[in-house]
């Protein structure tokens, strides 16, 4: 629909999406640089583990995607953001894009549950 993505994007799998999952690799590195040092996983992570703005994994997080957003998409008028982690740190990613002078719209995919469960079994057994 004419927005522009990465121009680094994570490599598809020989066993899974073979085409590509579309997402930054600065993105997907620098949600997991900030679960990482939360110490929590992406898929167990709670409200009150992000929701403190003086932690200092989030001051780093907000810096990080201020630079994703000056360095990947500085010149690009309509940009994507695809990663799942960002329905978790969507507040921080508002508040990043805001910060440009632009405006966030968010996109739900929907997705029928028994193909997304067919599909993680597949990849993770």
């Amino acid at each position: 629909m004419g927005a522009a993505v990465s121009d680094d994007l994570l490599p598809g799998l020989p066993s899974d999406n073979t085409s590509g999952f579309w997402e930054s690799r600065a993105v997907y590195n620098l949600h997991n640089q900030l679960f990482g040092s939360l110490g929590v996983d992406w898929f167990n992570v709670s409200n009150e583990v992000i929701a403190p703005s003086d932690n200092e994994a989030i001051s780093t997080f907000q810096s990080g995607a201020q630079s994703i957003l000056e360095e990947e998409f500085a010149k690009k008028p309509l940009i994507v953001l695809k990663d799942p982690r960002i329905c978790i740190l969507a507040p921080y990613w508002i508040d990043a894009i805001r910060s440009r002078g632009a405006t966030p719209v968010a996109i739900i995919p929907v997705r029928n549950p028994l193909e997304v469960a067919a599909s993680l079994n597949r990849r993770n057994d």
